[in-house]
């Protein structure tokens, strides 16, 4: 019996098998990305929410702006402006507010749109613009990008000296408002003292495991067991930068990722923050030009070469499928989870 034969083509049913099991779980499930950034600021324009609609998606959070943004005025323009083009084609896109909205934009075959900001400079220093931005949609909010701010240290900054008194401030106002605190691309203490305050769940919408690939933008063990604690999520980024030293962002690299945390704090905990950007130059240029936000890591400039696009979704939940997972536990990944920590904090 010729046994190599006989083994291959075993290989090629099971990976039929989670072929089509991924298919009719996609065609059933919300499927939900947390982090679609650069909307309408020369990164990403208007047809990445047509590809996000055409590879099945039911829900994306899309970037008005992050710590550049200064005052609320820019946040206001430009959030305008989203919500302009994005009316313009109400047959296939719809702003939500809240969970039951997101449910009925699935029913329609329409792709839910919410807002956020990555970082709280928006504010202009003013709490209070926090409940305007969240009846206007932006739903959850980066405490920092990357760099300190006056409320948080970034993930990329020289310290790591936690939370400013208004930063504690602006996270118990968050939770009354029921806007999703959100730890990426903050330091690490001030994420700890963000979750230890939080009477929430709370949340990082796109980051990786640091024990897989050590790098300033991912997070620790303890960061993510203490978001679990709160019953949050940590969505899985899809930035090849963030992933691997090879830069690679596959689905497989995807899947290690979930693989890691799902094993670490449980699948109910984590979900996806893909991050995808079409303009990659653009995006690879800026950060170069942006010490600050991206410094070096051991004398090398961060590189930018592959962001993993909403078409990958099929791949990666073939690969969940192959990788043992529950169907409860893939339709939570790839969107149920978020769902219940909108529900929970936004309504």
């Amino acid at each position: 019996m010729d046994t190599t034969s006989q083994d291959a083509r075993s290989r090629q049913l099971d990976a039929s098998a989670a072929s089509r099991r991924s298919r009719e779980l996609l065609e059933r499930s919300l499927v939900w990305d947390m982090t679609l950034p650069g909307m309408f600021s020369g990164l990403n324009e208007v047809q990445a929410l047509h590809r996000y609609h055409s590879a099945g998606f039911g829900f994306v959070s899309v970037t008005i702006g992050n710590d550049s943004v200064w005052n609320p005025k820019v946040v206001l323009e430009r959030l305008a402006k989203v919500r302009s083009e994005v009316a313009r084609e109400s047959d296939r896109f719809r702003v939500v507010q809240n969970a039951s909205e997101i449910l009925q934009a699935r029913a329609e075959d329409k792709l839910a749109i919410a807002f956020h900001l990555q970082g709280t400079n928006g504010l202009g220093g003013d709490i209070a613009w926090a409940e305007k931005f969240f009846h206007l949609g932006i739903t959850h909010m980066l405490l920092a990008y990357n760099a300190r701010n006056a409320v948080a240290d970034g993930c990329a900054e020289s310290t790591d000296a936690g939370l400013s008194r208004f930063g504690k401030s602006l996270v118990r106002e968050m939770n009354r408002l029921g806007m999703l605190v959100d730890g990426s691309h903050t330091g690490y203490r001030s994420t700890m003292e963000a979750m230890e305050i939080s009477t929430r769940p709370f949340i990082f919408s796109h980051a990786n495991a640091s024990k897989l690939f050590d790098h300033y933008r991912n997070v620790r063990d303890d960061q993510i067991i203490a978001c679990a604690k709160t019953g949050g999520v940590i969505g899985i980024n899809g930035v090849g930068a963030f992933l691997s030293d090879s830069g690679d962002a596959s689905a497989e690299l995807i899947y290690r990722h979930i693989d890691y945390m799902a094993n670490l704090a449980g699948p109910a905990h984590v979900g996806l923050g893909l991050d995808f950007i079409t303009e990659v130059a653009k995006f690879a240029a800026r950060a170069a030009n942006s010490a600050d936000s991206w410094p070096s890591i051991a004398g090398k400039v961060p590189r930018f070469d592959h962001f993993a696009p909403p078409e990958i979704i099929g791949p990666l939940t073939e690969r969940l499928c192959r990788g043992g997972y529950s169907d409860s536990d893939i339709e939570g990944i790839v969107g149920k989870n978020f769902l219940r920590v909108f529900q929970d904090c936004v309504g």
